[in-house]
């Protein structure tokens, strides 16, 4: 995997914000490297890809996260 950290970088007074400037850690892996789950929601997401560069409607995506 590749690891790369994300700084948010704001043009104005962050004094002025409730919510402090933060650090994003993102992780990108190959498909492969996913569980069943993540894999049926990966071929959804690329499916939706496709058809919008197809110039197909645009649609909602709604992804349920059960506890």
């Amino acid at each position: 995997p590749l690891d790369i950290a994300v700084s948010v970088a704001n043009n104005f007074d962050a004094s002025a914000r409730a919510i402090p400037n933060t650090t994003q850690k993102i992780v990108i892996l190959s498909d492969e490297e996913f569980d069943e789950v993540v894999h049926a929601d990966l071929r959804i997401i690329k499916q939706a890809w496709a058809a919008t560069a197809n110039g197909e409607k645009l649609f909602t995506l709604l992804f349920l996260v059960g506890k």
